[in-house]
C-alpha cells in the first residue's frame, strides 16, 4: 500500500476516498460541519505522521474513524470546559442516542449518497445537495436559487431517477 510507504499519491488516494466519510462521521458526533471537517483533516494528518503500518485498507479506515472519534470527543471536552454545563449534557445525550455502528452506517450512507449526487448534471446536483445533504426544503431552495418550487421538485425527482439508474446494476 502506497500509504504505508509514505508516498504522497497514497495519501491523496485515501484522502479523496475517505475524507467525506470521516467528515460525516465526526459531524454525526459533534453536529458542527466546519469543526468536523477540521477533525477529519487532523485525523488524516496525524495518521500520516504516525508512521503506523496498516495491513489492509480496512485497518487504515478503522484507524481514521477512531482518530476522528477521539478528535470529536476531545473537542466536546474542550467545549465543556469553555461553555456551559447544559450544552455539554445535550451534546452527550446526542452522542449516546446512536450507537457507534448506527453512526458509522449513517456516515457511510451519506458518503455514498454524496458521491452519487456528484455524478448528476449541474443544476440537479446543486438542488439534490441542498435537499439531501444540507436538509433544506423545496420552498427554501427555490427562494435561494430564484427558481419555481416545481422546478426544484422536478430536479429532485430527476436526480433520484438518475441515481437509481446508475446504481441499479451495482
Amino acid at each position: 500500500m502506497l500509504f504505508n510507504q509514505r508516498i504522497e499519491a497514497g495519501f491523496d488516494f485515501f484522502f479523496n476516498e475517505y475524507y467525506l466519510l470521516i467528515c460525516i462521521y465526526a459531524n454525526k458526533i459533534i453536529i458542527d460541519r466546519y469543526v468536523a471537517e477540521e477533525i477529519a483533516s487532523d485525523a488524516f494528518l496525524s495518521t500520516w505522521r504516525s508512521k503506523s503500518y496498516f495491513d489492509s485498507i480496512d485497518n487504515l479506515k478503522s484507524y481514521l474513524l477512531v482518530s476522528a472519534k477521539h478528535g470529536a470527543l476531545k473537542y466536546i471536552n474542550k467545549r465543556k470546559r469553555n461553555a456551559g454545563h447544559l450544552d455539554t449534557i445535550l451534546w452527550k445525550m446526542n452522542l449516546t442516542t446512536q450507537s457507534h455502528e448506527e453512526t458509522l452506517i449513517a456516515a457511510e450512507c451519506l458518503s455514498l449518497l454524496s458521491r452519487a449526487i456528484e455524478t448528476l448534471p449541474p443544476q440537479c446536483k446543486l438542488i439534490c445537495k441542498k435537499m439531501f445533504i444540507d436538509g433544506k426544503k423545496a420552498p427554501e431552495i427555490a427562494k435561494e436559487l430564484g427558481l419555481a418550487k416545481t422546478t426544484v421538485r422536478t430536479q429532485k425527482a430527476r436526480g433520484i431517477v438518475l441515481i437509481m439508474e446508475n446504481y441499479k446494476d451495482k
